[in-house]
């Protein structure tokens, strides 16, 4: 995928949770006969007369709006991450991201387990003088600080784990 396809379904990802958000908010202050304009004052006269029902409806959307659009966001992640072997290194292709790291920053393979023993994911642990990583890079596309996931659903993953193999150790 070129560059410019993937800033395109960046931006395209992006506009939709935004738009699920704001769809998830509209429908919570429909709910609880909130007014976007004089939320101060219509909080104030509706807020004593909620049922249970609404209560629990508002919770349910508001912490919906919270974790879907991340959800989604880490999910087409997912579905999208491409790995390249290179002789000089490893490339991690996905939505608006093209990570380079060469054979030397890569430190070791570690799996990263779930409640009941599957692994999900599996780490490759970077050398500390090359994990330098912006903030929103550790955010949106779960770079935590000296590791890089290897998704379970990436494809030829037996082959590019022992590639890896090979070069790290």
């Amino acid at each position: 995928m070129s560059f410019f396809r993937q800033r395109r379904s960046l931006i395209v990802l992006s506009l939709l949770n935004i738009g699920l958000l704001l769809a998830t908010w509209w429908l919570l202050l429909q709910l609880l006969g909130l007014e976007l304009t004089a939320l101060p004052s219509s909080w104030r006269q509706q807020a004593p007369t909620w049922t249970d029902g609404q209560k629990v409806t508002a919770f349910f959307l508001l912490s919906l709006s919270l974790t879907l659009p991340r959800m989604l966001w880490q999910l087409i992640l997912e579905w999208n991450t491409s790995y390249h072997v290179e002789a000089d290194g490893l490339t991690i292709r996905t939505l608006g991201l093209l990570q380079y790291y060469p054979w030397q920053a890569l430190a070791q393979l570690r799996p990263n387990y779930s409640y009941d023993d599957y692994v999900q994911r599996i780490d490759v642990l970077i050398a500390p003088e090359f994990s330098q990583t912006r903030w929103y890079r550790r955010w949106l596309y779960r770079h935590y600080y000296n590791k890089v996931p290897l998704y379970a659903t990436s494809g030829q993953l037996v082959s590019l784990l022992s590639q890896i193999k090979q070069h790290c150790g």
